[in-house]
């Protein structure tokens, strides 16, 4: 009984023994698990380390990719500003011929000008002379006839005199067809307003720009044309005031004159002087307008107009403000008109950008055909103009004179 007692001890201290091995082997396995976990763990995030940096890698890539296209667009840019300096370069090259050629002309013609003045004034001064010598001469011999002879030779002294007078007022009347525009035929012209639908519009407009505010011009494409340029410039700048014997458009007889200007500039000013309801703009500045920039545009062409027309205007509206909004000029066949047609034209489709209807005067600007041999803008433009703008609802223009 002893000895199964010991047996039973010892085979007790063995299992307990074996048990204590056995928890020791399980926690060995459970610390090399949660080591092969933490491993497991750090392989997870050094893939995932490894996946950010792929991605940043990728990302890399496509900004180098996109640094190298954009060197490349940035030379090509490069060398596009530069093809374009060096077009514009000519293109001011030609630009300053022309103005040179336009003041070797301008020199020419106040040279011919002055020595037609001059030799006017030597002309109306020998015949001054002359009929000064004459009466003297028709005096004396007066004397020695009778009454009725002297009387003869009074009327004859004095159709001398008038003779002279209109030998003088026809020398007056030379200076001012020195602006006549030699064989400038007949030019037909139109324009058309149309409201913000589209529809056409037979109304009365005017610009409602806030005072002191200018009026953009753009020329669509001035490269394409650059002797045109100056006369452009003329036409929209000038503000040269001219005088013209008013017979010479059959406006009155001859002595009397009428002043007129070459660019809308000098008119528009005269016209701002008058104290108006909305405010007439003074201020003309040309752009280049590649893209049709400005409130007024100016687009030239070789082309013929399917109408016939050598210049034509469309204008957008608010016709609820009976306010313009834009102006587009075209002038066709630009290259074949010559400069004081193409002047005339111009001058013409301004005033129609600016809100002056045609003038039922043949003589005038303003007319549906340009007939005129002295195309300029006139004081009926202007009278017109300022009516407009001080609210009156007629836009069409009328003389007085």
């Amino acid at each position: 009984m002893e000895q199964e007692r010991v047996i039973l001890n010892e085979l007790e201290s063995e299992l307990l023994k074996n048990s204590i091995e056995a928890l020791n082997q399980k926690n060995q396995t459970n610390q090399i698990l949660a080591k092969l976990h933490a491993d497991k763990r750090e392989a997870e995030q050094e893939k995932e380390i490894l996946s950010e940096l792929n991605i940043l890698l990728s990302i890399n890539q496509d900004r180098i990719e996109q640094i190298k296209k954009d060197h490349e667009t940035s030379h090509t840019a490069n060398i596009r500003t530069i093809n374009e300096l060096e077009n514009q370069k000519e293109f001011l090259v030609q630009l300053n011929q022309s103005f040179k050629d336009v003041i070797e002309k301008l020199k020419a013609s106040n040279d011919s000008l002055q020595e037609n003045l001059t030799n006017s004034e030597k002309k109306y001064e020998k015949l001054h002379s002359e009929s000064i010598e004459q009466g003297k001469i028709i005096k004396e011999q007066a004397v020695h006839l009778n009454k009725k002879q002297s009387a003869i030779i009074s009327l004859a002294a004095v159709g001398i005199c008038a003779i002279a007078l209109t030998s003088f007022l026809f020398l007056t009347a030379m200076v001012g067809q020195q602006y006549k525009v030699e064989k400038i035929g007949t030019m037909q012209t139109g324009y058309v307003i149309q409201n913000l639908k589209g529809d056409t519009i037979d109304t009365w407009l005017s610009w409602r720009l806030v005072s002191g505010t200018p009026l953009h011009i753009g020329i669509t494409n001035a490269q394409k044309y650059p002797d045109k340029i100056p006369l452009i410039k003329e036409v929209i700048e000038s503000e040269q005031a001219i005088q013209i014997d008013d017979s010479l458009l059959q406006k009155g007889p001859k002595g009397s004159t009428s002043t007129y200007y070459l660019g809308w500039q000098g008119a528009l000013k005269n016209s701002a002087s008058t104290k108006t309801l909305l405010y007439i703009p003074t201020d003309l500045t040309i752009i280049d307008s590649p893209h049709g920039e400005g409130e007024i545009t100016i687009t030239l062409t070789d082309d013929k107009s399917g109408d016939g027309y050598s210049g034509f205007t469309k204008s957008i509206a608010d016709d609820s403000q009976n306010q313009i909004l834009k102006s587009t000029i075209t002038i066709y066949s630009a290259n074949t008109l010559q400069d004081e047609q193409f002047k005339a034209i111009l001058r013409h489709e301004i005033g129609h950008a600016l809100g002056l209807g045609h003038s039922s005067a043949q003589e005038e600007l303003m007319a549906p055909n340009i007939v005129t041999a002295y195309p300029y803008i006139s004081d009926c433009d202007i009278k017109t103009l300022v009516n407009l703008y001080d609210g009156s609802k007629n836009s069409q223009v009328t003389c007085d004179k």
